[in-house]
């Protein structure tokens, strides 16, 4: 019956109205299509603000739980053996080395950020460990 009547709509239109009818069509499909990307993006945005938000620590707090699951995500390697590890005195660009901060093996690259304490060179994993390196240096360095 639908078809039928769908059938007898378009026996009666003429051929300007039935541009019309599809043009209306198209418009509404996208504007449904330009609704659900504004809606993605929103969202990207939400999440966006909410990894850049500032991460409080207070006295106490075991920086590298807090740390490490994003820095994991963010910059830590990934299926690597663990004999390839060097040690922060002997990493170089290239090798596998653990962040005195996040406690995360990461790739030591060109980029990676690199921080001294008492004559010695460190690298972090990222600039927010950094960040928490040069607030209490010799709280990490006694732990590595």
């Amino acid at each position: 019956m639908f078809i039928k009547y769908v059938n007898q709509i378009f026996i009666k239109m003429n051929m300007r109205t039935f541009i019309v009818f599809l043009g209306v069509i198209v418009a509404v499909l996208l504007l449904g299509a330009y609704s659900s990307l504004a809606q993605t993006t929103d969202a990207d945005a939400v999440t966006k603000k909410e990894r850049t938000q500032v991460i409080k620590i207070k006295e106490g707090d075991d920086i590298s739980s807090i740390m490490g699951p994003m820095c994991q995500k963010s910059c830590g390697a990934m299926n690597y053996d663990p004999s390839e590890v060097k040690s922060q005195a002997h990493a170089k660009i290239g090798d596998l080395t653990k962040c005195l901060v996040s406690r995360v093996v990461f790739r030591v690259t060109e980029n990676s950020p690199r921080v001294s304490y008492q004559d010695q060179k460190f690298y972090t994993c990222c600039g927010s460990c950094t960040k928490l390196f040069d607030a209490d240096p010799e709280k990490f360095v006694e732990q590595s």
